[in-house]
């Protein structure tokens, strides 16, 4: 799963020619590709500024979707 979730994200990334300013998800096992990816195409658009990860991506948790997390 970690790798479609990285997947889709390039996929939208190069569809939209868009690369968003900041992602908040939850820390959970299929995050944490997509998280490098970002910060890694944020630091090869930026090559002379230091680019700070927590800048640009933030985990955390979500209280909007638990009712649906409890059937997985």
């Amino acid at each position: 799963m970690p790798v479609a979730v990285l997947q889709q994200y390039l996929d939208i990334v190069e569809a939209t020619n868009t690369l968003p300013r900041m992602i908040h998800s939850d820390r959970r096992t299929e995050t944490p590709l997509m998280a490098h990816a970002h910060w890694q195409l944020y630091q090869a658009l930026q090559p002379h500024t230091a680019v700070e990860f927590e800048t640009i991506y933030w985990y955390g948790s979500s209280t909007l979707n638990q009712c649906i997390e409890v059937w997985w």
